[in-house]
């Protein structure tokens, strides 16, 4: 079994991610063009994840984020 790539933490100024790796790294996730997936998008992202982002009918979400997110 593969270990995650991200630990969430979550403190009193909000959750953060902690690397359990010091290479680049890629992320995939399903049903980013809703709010808990875009959430999640932009945290990878912020830590330098290449993304590839799932949708199933938010297409226009999904490239505004994409965009978003360069």
């Amino acid at each position: 079994m593969m270990s995650p790539t991200f630990t969430a933490l979550v403190t009193t100024s909000g959750p953060t991610m902690k690397p359990l790796h010091d290479g680049p790294f890629s992320s995939v996730v399903t049903g980013a063009s809703g709010g808990i997936g875009a959430a999640c998008v932009r945290l990878f992202a912020a830590e330098g994840a290449k993304m590839l982002i799932h949708y199933h009918r938010g297409e226009e979400r999904a490239a505004a984020l994409a965009a978003e997110i360069g």
